[in-house]
């Protein structure tokens, strides 16, 4: 497993959505990019999937004719009920964390805080 498998890339989007959520404040969409740590293409195509899959809500992947993408999210994007349950049950989702090991745990803190930083500007 690598830092950029997909999987891993799900793992960290879930796992800070839901700890914004136990926090009481909505995630942000640029704050989960740069906690999934990936490349704008790479970053549209996991939210499409995630999108597609039931794991998250509100969120846009728009794709131009020139070949980029934008992806954005409402004020209320967030984890739906299956996302939660397939970060906690999902076999793949145990994977990741056990190879990210703790640090991503202990950054999770400092990644809310931007977020809520954030929403206070809003």
């Amino acid at each position: 497993m690598a830092h950029d498998d997909f999987d891993v890339i799900v793992y960290k989007v879930l796992a800070y959505m839901m700890a914004c959520v136990k926090k009481g404040v909505y995630p942000n969409i640029d704050v989960a990019k740069d906690a999934a740590g990936c490349n704008d293409v790479y970053w549209a195509m996991v939210i499409e999937s995630m999108l597609d899959d039931g794991l998250i809500r509100n969120a846009t992947v728009k794709s131009y004719y020139d070949g980029t993408t934008d992806v954005s999210a409402g004020q209320d994007f967030g984890i739906t009920q299956k996302g939660a349950r397939y970060l906690k049950e999902n076999s793949k989702m145990e994977e990741a964390k056990r190879f990210l090991g703790t640090a991503f745990e202990k950054a999770l803190p400092t990644l809310i805080e931007a977020t809520m930083a954030i929403s206070s500007l809003m």
